[in-house]
């Protein structure tokens, strides 16, 4: 399964859910037909990712598939392809778990991304993207390529008006694709929300998108300095409501 994370704007919780959708798909699809490996793929050239994974600096990407496929290095007839994918493109984050990073220097055309998206189905059970904020051309180009997609929201005016004025064409032709996560539904340090999910859906409507709606009743923020500020504890560590949030989500996207 390919799912694409992406937001209206900046900063809402893209990266950090990203993380946990992976790290928790891959606890609770485990290894089915041979493939163990869960990747998250980072377009955010910031690559953050790596701080939040409390993580060594990011070694490999997306330019270095670029350059393996560009010289066939991923060929079939090696009987071996699978493995060399993995070793030339993926940096390990954890167990089963593993990290893509952003280009710099190649520029990622739709050839090269079903490329990639084509060898990870083969070695991998799932693909996280971590994609931008608004509808850049790399991330319309992963989202078209991908089985869902999750748009991260708060409760505020200006992530769905954003949406609405600007965004609304974009999101529109993924149809039942479209997943809304609603971040930091309780507010921060338990504020009353003053933008609610009936809201939110009105305005939804009323851009023409339809789509399932998850709220996720925690403030990250708030925990990240009990976890370390490493995103896999906030899972690992079994925080039961971020936990069964993520569950019901995945099972949605599963078919469970």
């Amino acid at each position: 399964m390919i799912i694409a994370v992406t937001s209206p704007v900046p900063g809402v919780g893209r990266t950090l859910i990203s993380v946990n959708i992976a790290n928790r798909l891959h606890a609770l699809v485990g290894k089915q037909n041979g493939l163990n490996y869960t990747n998250i793929l980072d377009l955010n050239k910031s690559n953050d990712i790596s701080y939040y994974l409390n993580s060594a600096i990011i070694s490999r990407g997306l330019d270095d598939f670029c350059r393996a496929d560009q010289l066939a290095m991923f060929k079939e007839e090696d009987g071996n392809a699978g493995t060399n994918f993995v070793r030339k493109v993926f940096t390990r984050a954890a167990e089963g778990l593993y990290f893509t990073g952003a280009p710099s220097e190649f520029k990622v055309t739709e050839d090269i991304a079903a490329d990639f998206i084509d060898h990870s189905r083969e070695v991998c059970r799932n693909t996280v993207i971590d994609c931008g904020f608004g509808a850049d051309k790399e991330t319309r180009i992963f989202c078209d390529l991908a089985d869902y997609v999750v748009v991260v929201l708060r409760q505020d005016k200006r992530s769905t008006n954003t949406i609405a004025k600007q965004l609304a064409p974009f999101y529109a032709k993924y149809g039942q694709k479209l997943v809304f996560i609603i971040n930091e539904y309780i507010g921060n340090m338990g504020t009353k929300v003053t933008f609610d999910e009936g809201e939110i859906k009105k305005e939804m409507l009323q851009a023409r998108l339809n789509g399932k709606y998850f709220r996720l009743p925690v403030a990250p923020n708030l925990i990240n300095d009990a976890n370390d500020s490493v995103l896999l504890n906030y899972t690992n560590r079994k925080n039961e409501v971020y936990v069964e949030f993520l569950d019901n989500m995945l099972k949605y996207l599963m078919g469970v």
